[in-house]
């Protein structure tokens, strides 16, 4: 006689999209992580732009190439970061950007340091995060 085939029980349909958002999500912080470290170079070279005005700034010798080169990576900057749902390095950025234009003086390079080094201290975090 033939028995009648047995099936394993399905999950239930809410379990099964739960599953599936779940190894959506996974698959998405994995891609985001590889993006990352791909882009890295980028985001520390925007960063080394920044750095460079800073310190131009700081001895009261920032040019108009430097301060447009910061001004232009602290822009990109804040793009990049808010993609990468580090919010708070898009607001930093756009302080950046925004100290940078128009041409600032001397007085403000405390200022431009300070928010370098929250920039510095996230990309850094993130970059630790992501391995």
């Amino acid at each position: 006689m033939d028995q009648p085939e047995t099936k394993a029980p399905e999950a239930p349909p809410a379990e099964s999209a739960l599953a599936a958002k779940e190894a959506a999500a996974a698959k998405l912080q994995v891609m985001l992580a590889q993006i990352w470290r791909t882009n890295e170079p980028a985001l520390m070279e925007r960063i080394g732009a920044i750095r460079a005005a800073e310190a131009n700034l700081r001895e009261g010798s920032l040019d108009e190439t430097t301060r447009a080169a910061a001004r232009n990576a602290a822009h990109k900057l804040a793009g990049i970061l808010g993609t990468f749902g580090l919010a708070q390095g898009t607001v930093l950025a756009r302080q950046a950007e925004q100290l940078l234009d128009p041409p600032p003086g001397p007085e403000q390079a405390p200022a431009l340091a300070a928010i370098l080094e929250e920039l510095i201290a996230l990309v850094e975090a993130k970059t630790a995060e992501v391995g």
